[in-house]
């Protein structure tokens, strides 16, 4: 601190009737820097301790209230007439605590002031980024927990991105690291208080709380719940634990809304066991369980040093955390109504087969799971006493999981493209016609839009329509415009997509024609309002080995874009 800055806090200090904010100001980011950790250049001791003193001294002079709060490098605090700031620090580090003395994995929180992430819980560990106060953190779980504490602080690993409040759904980007929630006896951050939501729970909804917030609203329930079962998805598992069933994450088994939208992940009880009916996904389930299972109570994970022994109440509520499913039901389409073509057909037995032509003789490619629901592409054709119709896999949805190389046997991944057959030779009906809940055809844009790709031929054809969303730029895809290396503009990743809202999960793709003039750079970041269509006619363009009509398929899926403009939010 120069010279000139102490001659004029000192003098400010003599005359607490005339502040002098800015030097204050000078002060709290002298110290801001010290707490950070953010590399600058070297101080003396002396310094800083002499700015604490000072910068504390004109607390208790009444001379900082230029921006409206009390502030120190780890802790603000909102003045109030009726009682004053209580800065008295404790022994030991206090946390904001939520439950079990401590903050739970899988809940929110809000930064009281600027604060350090770093990639490891140690102040002399690598800064990821400076996260600024009032912002939303999400505490996870990446093999390690917190609390953990180290250098006189207390650390938990959370994951970030700039103004995004959307949680658990991630955003695009974002960070990830340990943070600093308290150190000095001071806390850095408070717990988001839990809402819950007011109608009863669905996947949909359960799929968009927080792994805290499900356990908080739900803890005592016991939940059915309908959706389409997803199986197959895998990840890598970063710690082991016992008991396995509960400690490990529940990326292998999940429902999704029958009408679209994020999947549910769930463990199922050792006593259960699951129909392997059911593997290859599509298959409309009816599942009930609970959380808080008392299983829970000794759950136990192992992680890399230096966090070889997680904390036992952290470990505890995150297991606590597990929805645990009890039973499971199989809800099947009602026989009876024949598969059309351009419908979505239900399998109604178990290892239908997909031939590469009708007939009893062609080769098989695969068979079906009972509950697939396919793309009806084309018959009736009549073979070697069958009736015999084109299906096809309704393509690859976001988070769905599929890992090369498929299995066939049953398929787990939604790209098939293959005849079978609809009935046994004694009238048993093995495919039925089932509605696929399409959502509204115009208007403001919904979650349900976040579909499987065929799942859009079926609900809207090749009519028009108009729909008001957010745009976005998505990360990955190649941009509108010429054709690259031969390949056809509907057959490219779309990139943009149209949202429900800034913070939406996936959307609408959008497509555009090179030739149309449409620019979507220029609405970009906005509400807007796009009107469009599916199958479009150039799809006939995209004929790819091995299956050229299936990639048809999928291009006429894509929704082009005939005009867009910006509009207000709805």
């Amino acid at each position: 601190m120069r010279d000139d800055q102490l001659s004029r806090l000192f003098a400010s200090l003599a005359d607490a009737s005339d502040p002098d904010p800015a030097v204050a100001d000078d002060l709290f980011e002298l110290l801001r820097l010290e707490a950070a950790g953010v590399a600058r250049p070297a101080r003396r001791p002396w310094m800083v301790l002499l700015a604490a003193a000072l910068l504390l001294a004109a607390i208790g002079a009444g001379a900082i209230l230029g921006t409206g709060l009390i502030r120190l490098p780890w802790l603000v605090i909102a003045p109030s007439a009726s009682a004053e700031p209580n800065l008295t620090n404790s022994a030991e580090p206090s946390l904001p605590v939520a439950t079990d003395n401590v903050l739970p994995v899988g809940s929110l929180a809000r930064t009281l002031t600027e604060l350090p992430l770093h990639d490891r819980p140690a102040t002399d560990s690598a800064l990821q980024t400076l996260i600024p106060a009032g912002q939303v953190v999400y505490l996870q779980m990446v093999g390690e927990v917190g609390p953990y504490e180290a250098d006189g602080t207390v650390w938990y690993p959370v994951a970030w991105a700039r103004d995004f409040e959307a949680w658990p759904i991630p955003p695009d980007g974002g960070f990830t690291g340990w943070l600093p929630v308290a150190g000095g006896g001071l806390a850095t951050v408070e717990p988001m208080e839990v809402v819950c939501p007011g109608a009863e729970p669905d996947a949909a909804h359960l799929a968009g709380m927080t792994a805290w917030a499900r356990l908080s609203c739900h803890g005592s329930d016991e939940l059915v719940l309908d959706g389409r079962w997803i199986a197959g998805n895998g990840g890598f598992v970063p710690w082991t634990g016992e008991p396995a069933w509960l400690v490990m994450p529940s990326f292998d088994r999940a429902i999704a809304p029958v009408g679209g939208g994020q999947p549910f992940y769930f463990v199922t009880d050792p006593d259960v066991s699951v129909d392997t009916e059911l593997v290859g996904g599509g298959a409309e389930v009816r599942i009930t369980g609970h959380f808080d299972d008392p299983a829970s109570s000794g759950c136990v994970i192992q992680a890399g040093e230096p966090l070889s022994n997680q904390p036992t109440a952290s470990v505890r509520t995150y297991c606590r955390e597990r929805f645990v499913v009890t039973s499971i039901e199989v809800l099947t389409a009602q026989p009876g109504q024949p598969p059309r073509v351009g419908s979505l057909a239900d399998t109604l037995a178990n290892g239908i087969r997909l031939r590469q032509e009708p007939g009893t003789n062609a080769p098989i490619l695969g068979t079906l799971a009972l509950g697939t629901w396919s793309y009806v592409a084309d018959g009736p054709r009549e073979a070697d006493g069958y009736t015999w119709w084109l299906l096809a896999g309704r393509g690859v949805p976001s988070q769905s999981g599929c890992i090369s190389p498929i299995s066939t046997d049953p398929y787990d991944c939604p790209v098939w493209y293959g005849w079978a057959a609809d009935a046994s030779t004694g009238g048993d009906p093995w495919l039925a016609t089932v509605n696929p809940g399409c959502p509204p055809n115009a208007g403001p844009l919904t979650e349900d839009y976040g579909r499987q790709p065929l799942d859009y031929l079926v609900c809207f054809g090749g009519e028009s329509r108009t729909y008001v969303g957010w745009l976005a730029e998505l990360s990955s895809g190649c941009p509108p415009g010429p054709v690259q290396d031969g390949m056809p503009w509907l057959a490219c990743g779309s990139a943009y997509e149209l949202l429900a809202s800034p913070e939406g999960p996936p959307g609408l793709g959008l497509f555009v024609d090179p030739g149309s003039g449409v620019d979507l750079d220029a609405v970009r970041g906005r509400w807007v309002r796009v009107t469009g269509h599916f199958d479009d006619p150039a799809a006939a363009d995209c004929t790819f080995e091995p299956d050229p009509g299936y990639e048809v398929l999928l291009c006429r899926s894509r929704f082009v874009v005939e005009s867009i403009e910006p509009t207000t939010a709805p």
